[in-house]
C-alpha cells in the first residue's frame, strides 16, 4: 500500500476584520522573534488583514519578506512597532565573511500591500552595501520608520527595483552615501514629509520613474564634503510635484 503523508497549514487572519498578533518575548506574545512571523505569514499565507505588533527592544534579525499567499487590497499587512520608533529597533550583526550584498537588515520582495510604521531599522556594519531593499513588490508604505546606518560610506540606506507604488512618509533617514536610491524602473513613488540627515552624497537618487511625488521634506548634512547633492533626477516622466 502506498501512503501519501501531507502538511496542512491554515492562512492567517479572517475574513470578518483585522487581527492582531504580537511579537516579543514575553509567554503571552504569539511569536518570539520577527522571522517566525515571517515564516508563518510565508508557509500559511493570508485569509484577512494581519496587525503584527513588535514589542519594544532590540531584534537581532535579517529578515526577508517575500512570496506570501493571499495578499490582496483587502488582506493587507500592518507591522509596526510598540511606542515610538526609537523604542523598537530591528538590526543585524552579519558575519564578517558574507558577502557585501548578503549583509542587509531587511529585504522585500515579491510582495503586495505591507505597511510597516513605527520602527527603527539599522546597521553598523561598514562593509554592507545596502540596509533595506524593496523590488517587484507593489503598495508598500513606509510610515514614521527611522532608516539608520552611522557610516556615510555605506552605498544605500535603502535600495529600490522595479516596484510599483510605493510610499514614504513622515519617515527619517540617517547616514550612507545614498539615502534612497532607484535601480530600475519604478511606477508611482510617493516621498513626503520626511527628514534627511548626514548624507554621504546624495539624499535622495532617483531615476526612471513614472510619477514620482517630493513634497515638504528636509534635508540637513554635513556641508564641509567635497560634493553634495540632496535630489538627484533623471528620466522621471509624468508628474513630478
Amino acid at each position: 500500500n502506498d501512503t501519501v503523508s501531507t502538511t496542512l497549514s491554515s492562512c492567517l487572519g479572517n475574513g470578518d476584520g483585522l487581527t492582531s498578533v504580537t511579537i516579543g518575548p514575553d509567554a503571552t506574545d504569539d511569536y518570539a522573534t520577527i522571522n517566525d512571523f515571517f515564516d508563518v505569514l510565508k508557509s500559511s499565507g493570508l485569509c484577512g488583514p494581519i496587525e503584527a505588533v513588535i514589542k519594544q527592544g532590540t531584534y537581532n534579525e535579517q529578515l526577508v519578506l517575500s512570496n506570501i499567499a493571499g495578499l490582496s487590497a483587502e488582506n493587507y499587512v500592518i507591522i509596526r512597532g510598540e511606542g515610538d520608533a526609537d523604542q523598537t529597533i530591528v538590526t543585524y550583526t552579519p558575519a564578517t565573511d558574507a558577502e557585501n550584498d548578503a549583509k542587509y537588515v531587511l529585504s522585500i520582495d515579491s510582495v503586495s500591500n505591507i505597511t510597516l510604521q513605527d520602527l527603527t531599522i539599522s546597521m553598523t556594519d561598514t562593509t554592507t552595501s545596502y540596509v533595506v531593499a524593496v523590488n517587484h513588490s507593489a503598495n508598500i508604505t513606509f510610515n514614521q520608520v527611522t532608516f539608520a546606518t552611522p557610516h556615510s560610506v555605506t552605498p544605500d540606506l535603502l535600495r529600490i527595483g522595479t516596484s510599483n507604488n510605493l510610499s514614504f512618509t513622515d519617515n527619517n533617514f540617517y547616514g550612507s552615501s545614498n539615502q534612497i536610491k532607484t535601480e530600475d524602473a519604478i511606477t508611482t513613488l510617493n516621498i513626503n514629509n520626511n527628514r534627511f540627515y548626514d548624507f554621504g552624497t546624495t539624499a535622495l537618487n532617483l531615476s526612471a520613474i513614472n510619477n514620482l511625488q517630493i513634497n515638504n521634506n528636509s534635508f540637513s548634512t554635513d556641508t564641509s564634503k567635497i560634493e553634495l547633492t540632496a535630489v538627484k533626477l533623471s528620466q522621471i516622466s509624468n508628474s513630478l510635484s
